[in-house]
């Protein structure tokens, strides 16, 4: 034996294999970041070992059979031992294997010290002093794979049991069920979702008997750091939530976490119950009009059963809140006021069963909002995030309610906070696209869009935000394209079909816009149709009840100066309004200068001034906040026209048709009836008709030969 090790020696097989191995290595090193560098698929990687390997054997042959010589390779039995100069191969295979691993020492500090992991969103929750993490849905393992909701409920109890820890960033659910079915690296997941750990597992429930599998993964290096199988009876299954969350904390417990553990709210209800909850709250985070119809009657049936079960009873009051009628972007066609005298209760009794529960907070603080109480919205949305630092809702519409007050500043910081915990999820996206949009930061807005895009293909709500930045930016072609994918996605969703007509409108297509306007903008129709007088009576009797709904407000007001009925106007301010502050506090800016026409035609100057400084404070503000908004350009051409500035609303007007604005009608902008004749109005006017005409041809469809005010 100790012959044929001298002779593996003096053939240099041993050095070979050392060198081979060090040098494989190498090769392996730089294939893993070459190769998503390069954007090959994971398979490279994989082939690339398997060559290394099966030439392990090869090698080592060749070097026991062949030797090197001044005269080339040459069979080692052709070689006079005499003559042989393995000697001098063995040292330049040593050097050659010192070498390598020089580079090999070089290659672990740059990348333990100098190059560490790229993902910037775990970077930031390292140097914060945050332990992060991912619950992904669990995989459905049961023999018949019908137990899907549970398996999804698994990961949401064990993600809402880690989201009370304040010490721990917990990915939101949205976010991170994005990744359900699809087989992305754990680094990919990590980035996206800014954690440094991943939670993943899977559910097996056969009849009466549970398995669950859990393990927890590291995201730099995907290390398993823990892993538990869990064999339970059924009716133990939240009990077996709690012991998942707890030894998760656990074994991420240290001097980052303390001694904090999971605070255990689980409330407990019947399985069937739970998964009809579970297939609710699936179908409220879309935003759709039918599923968060559908969510609506499950959870009533569900409340019918078990009327003491908070998150049932939050989110039936979030279900109406959302489906209320209160602006262009709604859900669906619930009365304000009827969504508001149903919610109440449900959210009461919720708190009054568990005091802390945080979703039940963030719920009244948007009922708050859409009162447009904004201070008492505040107090419950803060106290929301107190109890749950990971409930990326009430971040959102803390963003909504800073928004509301012009506090641009920090509905951003708000919105940032709900996208850091939920990065993935649409809502908190679409209003920091709008936010970024308004303050020209066009580059930001376009940037959400573009990482969202590979994970809503098949979200109406999505397209329908790449839409209204399209539209923003003058593209009404293409702007109509993504709004009719997201129709076709969700034709029952008034936000979506609404902004729909409205871009068929400004493209002059009103046959068509008016085929799909949802009901609760009918008003559309009188818009069109220029005939008011029955459709201001209904209105009338609408707005005595509720002053400031308002879309019936805002057509009342354009129908009722459009017809000259100036003394309605005029009664209704008197009524019901009776100075500015009254809108200025309800945050609807725009109705300020509608009331002006009527005041002017009534003599009431007084009003009149009130009104115009209200709405230049307005501007001024909006100024001084850094908004540079076509709509903004549009609202000082507006005012500067009805103060006689006719010079500079020409201005701020083709400043507003230059970022993108388009206009399907001037019919109803009657601050700009004086300016009609004016040979710069006639020429911006032309613009306009160009511009619409050119997006036109870019949908196959004939030129019009003017801007059609209404169709009679």
């Amino acid at each position: 034996m100790s012959t044929l090790f001298q002779e593996f020696k003096r053939r240099n097989v041993i050095r070979v294999a050392v060198a081979y191995a060090v040098m494989s290595w190498l090769v392996l090193q730089v294939a893993d970041m070459a190769v998503p560098a390069l954007h090959l698929p994971e398979w490279v990687n994989s082939l690339i070992f398997l060559l290394l390997v099966l030439g392990f054997v090869p090698v080592l042959v060749f070097a026991w059979a062949f030797e090197l010589t001044p005269e080339g390779i040459k069979l080692q039995k052709e070689v006079d031992r005499d003559r042989s100069i393995t000697r001098e191969t063995g040292k330049k295979l040593n050097h050659i294997t010192l070498a390598a691993l020089a580079l090999v020492v070089v290659f672990v500090i740059g990348e333990r010290f100098l190059f560490p992991p790229a993902s910037a969103p775990v970077e930031e929750t390292l140097a914060s002093g945050e332990v992060s993490i991912a619950v992904l849905p669990f995989t459905d393992m049961s023999p018949n794979r019908d137990q899907d909701y549970f398996s999804d409920g698994i990961s949401e109890e064990i993600l809402n049991g880690l989201a009370k820890l304040k010490t721990m960033k917990v990915a939101g659910r949205t976010s991170s069920f994005a990744f359900k079915g699809r087989n992305e690296d754990l680094r990919e997941i990590g980035s996206a979702l800014g954690v440094q750990h991943v939670l993943e597992g899977s559910v097996r429930k056969d009849g009466d008997q549970l398995r669950i599998t859990a393990q927890l993964i590291k995201v730099s290096d995907g290390f398993h750091l823990w892993s538990e199988t869990y064999d339970r009876e059924l009716q133990d299954v939240f009990a077996v939530q709690d012991e998942i969350s707890a030894a998760i904390v656990k074994e991420l417990r240290g001097n980052l976490l303390g001694d904090e553990v999971p605070v255990s709210q689980t409330h407990q209800v019947g399985i069937a119950v739970y998964e009809k909850y579970l297939a609710a709250r699936k179908k409220i985070v879309t935003r759709s009009n039918a599923n968060l119809l559908e969510a609506r009657a499950i959870l009533e049936e569900i409340i019918a059963i078990e009327p003491d079960f908070p998150p049932a009873l939050s989110s039936l009051a979030e279900t109406l809140m959302l489906l209320r009628r209160d602006s262009f972007f709604a859900y669906g066609d619930l009365d304000p006021q009827e969504a508001r005298r149903l919610a109440t209760p449900l959210l009461d009794h919720a708190i009054e069963i568990d005091p802390n529960f945080a979703d039940a907070f963030a719920v009244r603080g948007l009922m708050r909002y859409s009162d447009r109480k904004w201070d008492e919205a505040e107090t419950a949305l803060l106290r929301a995030v107190e109890l749950n630092p990971s409930l990326s809702n009430a971040w959102t519409w803390l963003g909504n309610t800073a928004a509301a007050q012009q506090r641009e500043d920090e509905s951003i910081d708000y919105y940032a906070e709900a996208t850091a915990i939920d990065p993935l999820w649409l809502v908190p996206n679409s209003n920091l696209v709008r936010q970024y949009s308004d303050l020209g930061r066009i580059d930001d807005a376009r940037a959400i869009i573009d990482r969202l895009r590979p994970f809503h293909q098949d979200s109406a709500n999505f397209h329908s935000t790449d839409g209204e930045l399209k539209r923003g930016a003058g593209q009404l072609a293409e702007a109509l394209r993504a709004y009719r994918t997201a129709y076709a996605l969700a034709p029952d969703t008034p936000s979506i079909s609404s902004q729909t007509a409205f871009t068929l409108l400004r493209l002059q297509e009103f046959e068509e816009a008016l085929e799909i306007v949802p009901p609760q903008f009918a008003l559309m129709k009188n818009y069109v149709s220029g005939e008011w007088d029955d459709t201001l009576l209904e209105l009338r009797d609408h707005l005595d009840q509720d002053p400031l709904d308002f879309i019936p407000l805002f057509g009342y007001l354009n129908g009722s100066n459009y017809v000259g009925n100036f003394e309605s106007v005029v009664d209704f301010y008197d009524e019901h309004i009776e100075s500015p502050s009254t809108i200025t506090a309800a945050g609807v800016y725009d109705i300020l200068l509608k009331f002006v026409p009527a005041m002017d035609a009534l003599d009431r100057h007084k009003e009149r001034d009130e009104l115009l400084a209200a709405y230049k404070l307005f501007l001024d503000n909006g100024v001084m906040r850094g908004i540079v908004s076509a709509d903004l350009d549009e609202d000082w051409a507006s005012y500067f026209a009805m103060v006689g500035d006719f010079d500079g609303s020409l201005e701020k007007l083709q400043e507003a048709f230059d970022k993108g604005s388009r206009w399907g009608a001037w019919v109803y902008d009657t601050e700009f009836y004086p300016m009609a004749d004016d040979p710069r109005f006639i020429a911006l006017k032309q613009q306009n008709l160009d511009a619409i005409n050119a997006e036109r041809a870019m949908l196959g469809w004939a030129p019009v030969a003017k801007v059609r005010e209404i169709i009679q």
